[in-house]
C-alpha cells in the first residue's frame, strides 16, 4: 500500500525535535507530531479496511520515494524522513517498541526538483525482501 505525505522540513529527523524549556529533554515539534498523526491514521484506516493483523516475527518493509522541492543550499537526505514514518506505522499496527516484528526501512529514490515536494511511503507486510538502490 502507498501513502503520500507532504514534504515538511520539520519532519526530518534532523529538524523534528526541540528541547523542552523546563526540562531540557527533547520533544517532538508540533508540526512533526501532526504529520506523524496523519500518517498513523492513514495506515490505521488501511489496516482496518483490509483486516490486516501482524503475526509475531513478520516483517514490515517501508520504502520511501522522496520528491523534494527545488531549493538552493544543502539537499535533503531521504533517510532522514524514515524514522518518524517508521514510528507512525508501528503505532498504527499497535506494536509500539516491542521487538516482535521486524521493520526494514529503505529509500527507493530521491528527486530534488519537485515543484512542491512529496513523500511516498510503500508499506509491505511479510514481503519478499529485495535490495533496492537509491536513485
Amino acid at each position: 500500500m502507498f501513502f503520500s505525505m507532504p514534504y515538511l522540513p520539520e519532519v526530518s529527523v534532523n529538524h523534528s525535535h526541540t528541547r523542552n524549556k523546563h526540562t531540557g529533554r527533547p520533544v517532538l515539534k508540533r508540526e512533526a507530531q501532526a504529520w506523524k498523526n496523519v500518517l498513523r491514521q492513514k495506515v490505521a484506516y488501511w489496516i482496518d479496511e483490509h483486516g490486516i493483523q501482524l503475526e509475531p516475527e513478520q516483517t514490515v518493509i517501508i520504502r520511501l520515494t522522496a520528491r523534494f522541492p527545488k531549493r538552493g543550499g544543502q539537499k535533503p537526505d531521504g533517510d532522514n524522513f524514515l524514522k518518524l514514518a517508521q514510528d507512525s506505522i508501528a503505532d498504527a499496527f499497535g506494536v509500539g517498541q516491542r521487538g516482535d516484528y521486524r521493520f526494514l526501512a529503505q529509500v527507493v529514490s530521491v528527486c530534488h526538483d519537485d515543484p512542491e515536494g512529496e513523500l511516498i511511503y510503500e508499506v509491505l507486510i511479510n514481503a519478499q525482501e529485495t535490495e533496492t538502490q537509491a536513485a
